[in-house]
């Protein structure tokens, strides 16, 4: 670290000041307020004092505000974003798993609402949804190739991830009603001090 500690002259008002801050500091956050042309050359730059630093970027932000980084972006629905952005990295965790139904061949993250895989345990041993056609499965015995395991495991964990689906969707009506308005009732709620 250079410059810490060190004395300099402000070079807009001539006073002498005391660094506060290292050299590396200072221009690490050059980098994070300026855009990289604004600052690529020494004689682009200039030592000042926190109360001339002020000043200018008062002045930057109300009189040449392209001067300055673009502000990061700020969602106007933080909570929704939080819930979208874990919705779909559930999603993907579930896609990898490879879990498809035997029916009508969907990966489990993207069956649609509704999906009902219904299994039958009478011999020949079926499962079939509604969008789906008729598929067989191997009877269950004991040992089962991998395959036919498989393909058991799939059925038996779409299926209750089917029922899953069904009672959180009852149990939202039931909460918050089936209407946009009460979602968005929640929301705000939510996001009150």
């Amino acid at each position: 670290m250079t410059g810490l500690g060190e004395s300099y002259t402000c070079e807009r008002c001539g006073e002498t000041f005391t660094k506060g801050w290292s050299d590396e500091e200072a221009m690490a956050e050059a980098r994070d307020l300026f855009p990289a042309e604004h600052i690529a050359t020494p004689e682009d730059q200039a030592t000042v004092c926190d109360g001339c630093f002020r000043e200018i970027m008062a002045w930057a932000e109300t009189s040449e505000p392209d001067l300055l980084r673009e502000p990061a972006a700020v969602s106007e629905n933080p909570i929704g974003d939080a819930l979208r952005a874990d919705a779909a990295a559930a999603r993907e965790e579930i896609r990898a798993a490879g879990l498809i139904c035997p029916s009508c061949g969907v990966n489990m993250a993207d069956l649609p609402d509704g999906h009902a895989l219904a299994v039958s345990l009478e011999e020949p041993c079926t499962v079939e949804c509604r969008d789906g056609t008729a598929a067989s499965l191997a009877g269950i015995s004991s040992p089962m190739d991998d395959g036919a395991f498989e393909k058991w495991q799939a059925a038996a964990n779409i299926a209750v991830w089917d029922y899953f689906r069904r009672r959180e969707a009852g149990s939202f009506n039931q909460i918050i009603g089936t209407g946009p308005a009460h979602f968005t009732g929640l929301l705000s709620a939510l996001e009150r001090p």
